[in-house]
């Protein structure tokens, strides 16, 4: 994802519908990665773009090494990023718990989080 002239790198196998999350998150003001959320509000423009396809087969792990990887490499480039972790599992060693996840999922569904 790109807003301004900065990146977000994410992995997801339902592109499609994590694109069109993003989109309704921040369209509804409420993205929980809150630097996206202001960049968003300051330009209104969002461009998606995968930058890798795997397979339909690929595994999850796969997919997060390849995260990790592509976030080093932006870093070291010194390519602007709104990723708050390294990728990954929570990246920096956060691992996210059942709580995180289900908040996660109600928030992107719309479902008000108490």
């Amino acid at each position: 994802m790109r807003i301004g002239d900065r990146f977000y790198i994410g992995k997801d196998s339902r592109y499609p519908k994590r694109k069109e999350a993003h989109l309704h998150l921040l369209k509804k003001d409420s993205h929980y990665n809150k630097f996206i959320q202001k960049s968003y509000n300051k330009y209104k423009e969002v461009e998606f773009r995968p930058i890798v396809v795997f397979s339909d087969n690929v595994s999850d792990k796969t997919m997060y090494e390849v995260e990790i990887i592509m976030i080093r490499d932006y870093k070291n480039k010194g390519i602007p990023l709104m990723n708050l972790t390294d990728g990954g599992e929570g990246g920096k060693g956060h691992k996210k718990n059942e709580f995180w996840y289900s908040t996660m999922r109600k928030r992107m569904s719309g479902e008000k989080n108490h």
